[in-house]
């Protein structure tokens, strides 16, 4: 009776099994947690990676006893005149562009009618399916098809004013976060029990700081520059509004790949109006391709060098992936995230094996990491937060 009774113990392969199972189901709760609150998470996330860009900021100035309020009001005043700035720059050209949309559509068919040739038999056969349908129609009701004006502009400006609320959130929650200082590293300092463990905290938050902000403002500096020779490429080139195209494309090369991709074309889209022959109209586009190539395969490598430098393969599939989450927002904080992925994975022993694919082949270490040692507990210096008088 004991044998029958006695409650049959799980054999180690079992429990590997369960335990990858229940991983598994944990990667597919957070992907729905984080695509259901995407509206919440979005600006939080924002807010963190602008915390973490201007941290170094902050704590410089505390160490010249400038308080962290004050550098905060500074930093979130300053990025509230750039993005009224750049609303103000790049408005106009847009509402121009939306309402002669209509002109510039028939503008670019007339254009691009020498490239219809080899469709001709395509437009017959449409052409002929047209026939056969008014045929039919006369035979039959058919629904009534009604074409609105307006129907770009609303589309654009539908959602202007859930953006401008999460701008405006992500901007405060920037200040509360830059204000705090180092409050919240310090409360998961406290709760950690172990030394080393506190200790190992403190050189990875540091090391996340430290490298986010690097690459942020490393990115920064370089889309400036190419926003700057685009604008002035445009400028000697007489395309239309080179200003727009060079905040354009300082803007959209925050996302690889597919922002110059974006650019590319509307520039393409635009040189073919405004030019008379093709080979003008194809010199803006191809002038911009070479920037974007020099950027992206001469300095990046160069400034960037091997500590931030991510895999190809794996930074298209972030920006595959948060682009698909969390729309044109996830597809700037793309890299960034990728960034803090990969220090985490670096950090955590168990799963370093699994951040070296994240890192470009000729960057990964060849070393471990040492563990940490029991030395001291870590002490974080907590800067004044926020009080009243």
């Amino acid at each position: 009776m004991a044998e029958h009774d006695a409650v049959p113990r799980m054999t180690e392969p079992t429990g590997r099994v369960i335990a990858r199972c229940v991983a598994v189901l944990t990667i597919f709760a957070s992907v729905a947690v984080l695509y259901v609150a995407r509206a919440l998470l979005i600006p939080i996330v924002a807010a963190i990676l602008l915390a973490l860009l201007f941290k170094p900021v902050v704590r410089f100035f505390w160490s010249r006893r400038v308080r962290p309020v004050f550098t905060a009001s500074i930093i979130v005043v300053g990025l509230t005149a750039l993005v009224l700035g750049l609303l103000y720059l790049v408005v106009d050209p847009i509402s121009t562009w939306i309402e002669e949309a209509p002109k510039h559509t028939e503008q670019l068919e007339q254009k691009l009618e020498s490239f219809k040739m080899p469709f001709r038999k395509f437009t017959e056969v449409t052409e002929r399916l047209d026939e056969a349908a008014n045929v039919a129609g006369e035979k039959g009701y058919v629904q009534p098809v009604e074409l609105r004006s307006g129907g770009l502009a609303s589309a654009v400006f539908s959602q202007t004013t859930g953006v401008l609320i999460g701008i405006v959130t992500t901007l405060m929650l920037t200040f509360f976060l830059l204000a705090a200082s180092d409050e919240f590293l310090n409360a998961l300092v406290e709760l950690i029990p172990r030394f080393p463990d506190k200790k190992a905290a403190v050189e990875a938050f540091r090391e996340l700081e430290r490298d986010v902000s690097a690459y942020l403002v490393v990115r920064t500096a370089i889309n400036i520059v190419l926003g700057i020779a685009t604008a002035g490429v445009m400028w000697a080139l007489e395309v239309p509004q080179p200003v727009f195209w060079g905040i354009l494309a300082a803007i959209f090369n925050y996302i690889p790949y597919l922002g110059p991709a974006i650019v590319t074309a509307f520039i393409a889209i635009s040189s073919i109006i405004a030019f008379d022959s093709l080979g003008e109209a194809a010199m803006p586009p191809f002038a911009f391709l070479t920037l974007n190539f020099i950027e992206g395969m001469i300095l990046c490598p160069v400034i960037f060098g091997k500590r931030l430098r991510l895999n190809p393969v794996v930074v298209f599939i972030s920006l595959m992936f948060w682009g698909w989450l969390w729309g044109i927002a996830g597809a700037f904080m793309a890299v960034p995230l990728t960034v803090c992925i990969r220090i985490a994975l670096d950090r955590i022993a168990p799963l370093r094996p699994y951040g070296r694919f994240l890192v470009s082949r000729g960057d990964r270490p060849t070393t471990e990491r040492p563990a940490p040692t029991p030395d001291t507990q870590p002490t974080v210096n907590v800067p004044p937060t926020i009080t009243s008088g």
